[in-house]
């Protein structure tokens, strides 16, 4: 065992601090008999903090569709997404989805390989 220290921001944070700073490292991935110390490893970056989401209609009069992107800390991680206890799908390497949720208020579940959740409740609005 050795110890080292690591310069950690959040996901989020990460994801656009390596894209100028190549020389970033990640913390290692975690040993599957270690708990973990961090307290989130994925974080939305799109809509980060929106609780009422306006999804506009198309030049072609057709509804637009509502794009989730997410940061995960680990570059491999499988998230699987589920919006209002429905699975709608997975995604690996980068986490983003396109959906078309309904007016009222919805609730978008994702959980990593590792069982790591992230939820956010929104309302779309006409």
């Amino acid at each position: 065992m050795k110890t080292e220290s690591y310069f950690v921001l959040l996901p989020l944070m990460e994801y656009y601090y390596q894209k100028t700073k190549p020389e970033y490292r990640k913390l290692p991935q975690w040993d599957k008999g270690c708990q973990r110390l961090e307290s989130s490893s994925m974080e939305l970056i799109s809509p980060e903090n929106a609780e009422q989401i306006l999804i506009p209609i198309d030049l072609d009069g057709i509804k637009g569709r509502l794009a989730i992107q997410v940061a995960h800390r680990s570059a491999d991680a499988i998230i699987y997404w589920n919006l209002d206890e429905e699975f709608i799908g997975t995604t690996e390497g980068i986490h983003q989805k396109e959906i078309s949720p309904s007016v009222g208020s919805h609730t978008l579940t994702l959980v990593d390989s590792d069982g790591n959740t992230l939820v956010k409740s929104f309302e779309i609005i006409e």
